[in-house]
Order: C-alpha cells, then sequence, then structure tokens
C-alpha cells in the first residue's frame, strides 16, 4: 500500500483489524509504503475503503501469496455470522441473518411460486386455444 504519512497510524490499524500481518514500511516521498499480509477474504473492497481512510490519496495491490489453514473457531463463528468482533449480523440486527438464505429455502419458494404462476397462466392460454380455434374465432 501506498499512503500519505499523516495517514500511516489509521491504516495500519485497520490493516491489522483485518487480521493482517505488517512486515514493514519505507519512505516514499510524502508517501509510506506499507508492505502488509492479510485474508484474501478480509480484501473485499478495501480499495475503496483505503481511499475513504485517507481521503481518496491512499492506493493498494494485492496478489495471491500462500494458502494458510483457518482455525477452527473462526470457522464456525463466520457460519453463524458471530466471529468477527461485535457478533456479526445476527447480534446487531437481533435476529438470524436476513442477507443468507439457509439451504436456499427462500430461493426455493420464490421459484415454486413462479412456477405455479407460470403453469396457471399456461394451463389458461392453452384452454383458451382450444376454444376459440386456430384462427381465434370461436
Amino acid at each position: 500500500m501506498r499512503v500519505p504519512e499523516e495517514f500511516l497510524g489509521d491504516v495500519m490499524g485497520d490493516m491489522s483489524s483485518r487480521r493482517g500481518k505488517i512486515l514493514g514500511t519505507e519512505a516514499d516521498g510524502h508517501y509510506q509504503v506499507i508492505r502488509a499480509k492479510a485474508p484474501a477474504a478480509e480484501l473485499y473492497k478495501y480499495a475503496t475503503h483505503l481511499r475513504s481512510i485517507t481521503q481518496g490519496r491512499g492506493m493498494h495491490g494485492a496478489k495471491f501469496s500462500h494458502y494458510e489453514e483457518v482455525a477452527a473457531s473462526r470457522r464456525q463463528g463466520d457460519r453463524d455470522g458471530e466471529g468477527r468482533e461485535g457478533g456479526g449480523r445476527r447480534a446487531r440486527l437481533g435476529g438470524p441473518n436476513p442477507c443468507r438464505h439457509s439451504s436456499g429455502a427462500t430461493i426455493k419458494r420464490k421459484k415454486a411460486v413462479t412456477d405455479a404462476v407460470r403453469g396457471k397462466m399456461f394451463t389458461k392460454l392453452h384452454q383458451g386455444d382450444l376454444d376459440r380455434g386456430p384462427l381465434g374465432r370461436r
């Protein structure tokens, strides 16, 4: 990452909160270059976040380094929505995670309703065709 000197502490703190490991920093004019490693899952939309922290002046690049096993407590916590600090969405919203579909149940329900409606429309269309004849006349 390349960030202005005045935002160095904020950016390093943010990277640490994302389970990142700071490998070092070096000066580059009025900027500081930070070398760090962080899980790919934590870097989703990081460019936007970094820009907001640095008032649009920070830049970052990423490349794959290696695979690493995730701790069992972290795996279970992510599934429940409670793995990160603050308890996750479930704790913030006081109930089940509204954004997660349990086994696709909501999607399956919506598909069943859509199929039922289409089936009725299809049936009505064909019954009307049989009543009217080939040219649409009775």
